[in-house]
């Protein structure tokens, strides 16, 4: 059939094209050939038009039918895998004249009249449908599958030599419902549903190796990966998402019943490796690891839809509703572990409450508003946990661990608020570990403590507000000691301890625990303490591992601490060697001043010459500026140059040099004398005098004479030598005065010196 310029029109109902019978076609099927040229309007190749009328009384409707009735044409050696095709329209887009788009099947349903449905039949219009269904077996066993159906199979791909596309997509779904359409109750841009009864089969068979609803993969031999795998928003497109109400990825619930909403995983990507982070948003960054970064933490239910009261930093931490800031949050809900509140195992020196205290329970013995028992009793309840209990000078009572309410998991931390007087918790059959394995638990006035229960007994920490923590003083001892465990032991921080009449042995103290720290001090009067190394006379738990026994002097101490990884106690402190030979240093030339004990402790010092290769220099310096005036009498008592003293041992012969800065009178100049005190003599000797604006010396052989110079005006500093021989020790001095006497000042200056070497 060859068309005419002028459309060929088919009317026909039901339109079969071929030559022959239905069954049996005479040729190898119906060719339309056709070439057009034309100008305005292209003619059609193939153009069916008609209006149906009338009703259907029975069976499906078909306006037009392409049918293959019985497929059973063996394709394997003509078509490959690929088989047959039952319609094929094809389109070769091959030339440079060719303009504007194509679309090479269009399927349109217009409605564009109310139909006599009504709105109860649900009416469903679908401009295309595909409909791949199988009642067969295709060859497949239990073990092997075969057969693979698609109902649609789009492709969309850019071979070689397709350069510089702007886009390919393989399907778009475009939708819209204009302003005019009013309303719409769904609207579904795509939609995947199991068929249920009324479809083609009821789905009822999960998928064994895969089973999703929207997969993203690629086929094997692909060189290149997608960038995004759902993506929302892009260049070409503006923000899709209502920004007030909308969604992005959420569940809607049904009003058809059917199972409840539940699953296994909201979201799981375990098989997957994140280079930077499984989620992230602004301001918050989850890695691939569950480590989450992030400006706030907000738990439980914040007060009034809002993060606390008022205007909150939002790096802070929220427990339902209250903000965290310093100290403690006020309530226990919405964080904890072991299902208690979570509350920290160590006090800072101080607690800072800031306007309120910490109530973190709906249950509190706060003794400082009087609502303890006054009769000075009261029981640690199971609601306690993860408490901040408030104690008083009373005495409470817990049950033994491990009874319900107490097992493994029950903490509670609290304080004694009272200000003289011991808190004692007493806990039934079970002890308290780190409080000497005793029944009983004491807490002084001001100590913090925090205690849990191990399912057998309670642990329990306790600090102090002030100071190092208390110290005891137990009764002087009468014999040697082993795992010793004075009255009040399980909250000293010192041990006050008296020997008694001899020295004590003490092999063991009981009550220790991971870092206690723990100082003995020796209040005896006569003797020691000794501290022995791993003594067998006491508990292992309780031993000392110190290397060697220690001994601790009267009025001396040493600190402890406990290593509980080898439950020991060891020395805190610096240990000083015991192999030092008790005596002094220094030998008949050389004299360091000092003695020493055996454990290296200083016990003397003193002073002495400084020695070397047996010559001693002695050294005094003028300490404080020394003022002489009106006066010429350089041997009156007080005229002492003020640090001029030299210590000038008997039969020892000197030779001195001094220099001395100094200012003098307009007139007069100024005079020196060496002379003695103490018993010191000598034999002989001569010193002299000069000065920096004189060359004329003045000299003396005699000790105890005055030299000098009257023409010293205003000088700088003046020089003094001198040899002296000694007769009985003791110290000389060196004084000064006017030459002449004048109502002005000289003054000797600080850090003038006179050294004098010992020359035998």
């Amino acid at each position: 059939m060859t068309p005419s310029a002028s459309n060929a029109v088919l009317p026909d109902a039901r339109n079969n094209l071929g030559l022959g019978t239905a069954n049996t076609p005479a040729f190898a099927g119906a060719v339309l050939n056709s070439t057009h040229s034309s100008s305005g309007v292209v003619a059609q190749g193939l153009y069916g038009h008609g209006s149906w009328v009338g009703s259907v009384t029975s069976g499906q409707a078909f306006f037009n039918e392409l049918a293959i009735d019985n497929d059973t044409v063996n394709t394997t050696g003509a078509g490959g895998p690929g088989g047959a095709i039952a319609v094929y329209i094809g389109e070769n887009l091959g030339s440079a004249s060719l303009t504007g788009g194509r679309t090479t099947l269009e399927s349109l349903l217009n409605l564009t009249h109310a139909t006599g449905n009504g709105a109860a039949n649900r009416n469903f219009y679908v401009a295309g449908a595909s409909v791949a269904q199988a009642s067969a077996n295709d060859g497949g066993t239990n073990t092997t599958g075969a057969g693979n159906f698609f109902a649609g199979n789009d492709s969309a791909a850019l071979q070689t030599g397709a350069t510089y596309f702007n886009s390919i997509v393989g399907r778009e779904i475009d939708i819209g419902v204009a302003t005019g359409a009013t309303k719409v109750s769904y609207k579904e841009g795509l939609k995947i549903v199991q068929l249920g009864t009324g479809g083609a089969a009821v789905d009822a068979i999960q998928g064994t190796t895969a089973d999703f609803a929207v997969g993203i993969v690629n086929q094997i031999g692909a060189s290149t990966y997608w960038l995004n795998g759902i993506i929302f928003g892009e260049p070409d497109g503006i923000w899709a998402i209502d920004p007030t109400n909308g969604t992005m990825i959420g569940t809607l619930a049904t009003a058809l019943g059917g199972h409840s909403y539940a699953a296994k995983y909201g979201i799981d990507f375990s098989s997957v490796t994140f280079s930077s982070g499984f989620l992230n948003s602004t301001g918050f960054l989850v890695d691939g690891s569950g480590n989450t970064t992030t400006n706030g933490l907000v738990v439980g239910s914040p007060t009034g839809g809002s993060q606390g009261t008022g205007t909150v930093n939002a790096t802070g931490l929220f427990v339902n509703g209250v903000a965290v800031t310093a100290g403690f949050p006020t309530t226990a809900n919405g964080l904890g572990s072991d299902g208690a509140a979570f509350l920290p195992w160590s006090f800072s020196a101080n607690f800072a409450e800031t306007g309120t205290t910490w109530d973190l329970t709906s249950r509190e013995d706060d003794c400082t508003s009087g609502t303890c028992a006054a009769s000075g009793s009261a029981a640690i309840a199971s609601s306690d946990s993860g408490a901040y209990v408030k104690l008083d000078a009373h005495a409470y009572t817990i049950v033994r661990a491990n009874t319900a309410g107490f097992t493994s998991g029950f903490s509670f931390c609290g304080e004694n608020t009272g200000t003289t007087g011991n808190a004692t918790i007493t806990a039934t059959t079970s002890v308290w570990v780190g409080a000497g394995g005793t029944t009983l638990a004491t807490i002084e006035p001001g100590a913090s403590f925090c205690a849990r229960s191990n399912g057998t007994d309670y642990e329990i920490g306790i600090a102090h507000h002030l100071g190092d923590g208390p110290s005891i003083t137990p009764t002087a001892l009468s014999g040697n000691v082993n795992d010793y465990n004075p009255t009040n032991m399980a909250t000293a921080r010192t041990i006050r301890q008296d020997g008694g009449a001899a020295d004590r042995n003490i092999t063991g103290i009981a009550g220790g625990f991971d870092n206690r720290r723990l100082r003995i001090t020796n209040i005896g009067s006569t003797n020691n303490l000794i501290i022995v190394d791993q003594s067998a006379s006491s508990a292992a738990a309780n031993r000392f591992q110190i290397g060697a026994n220690i001994t601790i002097g009267i009025n001396k101490s040493r600190d402890f601490y406990y290593d509980g990884t080898v439950n020991f106690w060891r020395p805190a402190d610096v240990a000083l060697a015991n192999t030092v030979t008790a005596g002094s240093c220094g030998d008949a030339t050389h004299s360091c001043g000092l003695t020493y004990a055996v454990d290296g402790r200083i016990t003397a010092a003193s002073n002495n010459a400084l020695t070397s290769s047996g010559t001693t220099v002695v050294t005094a310096f003028v300490t404080s500026e020394f003022d002489a005036t009106s006066t010429t009498d350089v041997t009156i008592a007080g005229a002492d140059i003020t640090g001029m003293s030299l210590a000038l041992s008997a039969g020892k012969n000197y030779a001195c040099h001094g220099f001395f800065p100094a200012t003098a009178p307009a007139t007069g100049g100024i005079k020196i004398i060496f002379t003695s005190e103490d018993g010191l003599t000598f034999t002989s000797g001569a010193y002299s005098f000069a000065t920096s604006n004189s060359f004329t010396n003045s000299s003396s052989t005699t000790m105890g004479s005055a030299i000098g110079n009257s023409n010293v005006i205003n000088t700088g500093f003046f020089v003094v030598d001198a040899f002296v021989q000694i007769n009985a020790g003791g110290h000389m001095l060196m004084r000064g005065a006017q030459n002449t006497s004048n109502g002005t000042k000289t003054a000797y200056l600080p850090n003038g010196y006179l050294a004098c070497t010992q020359q035998n």
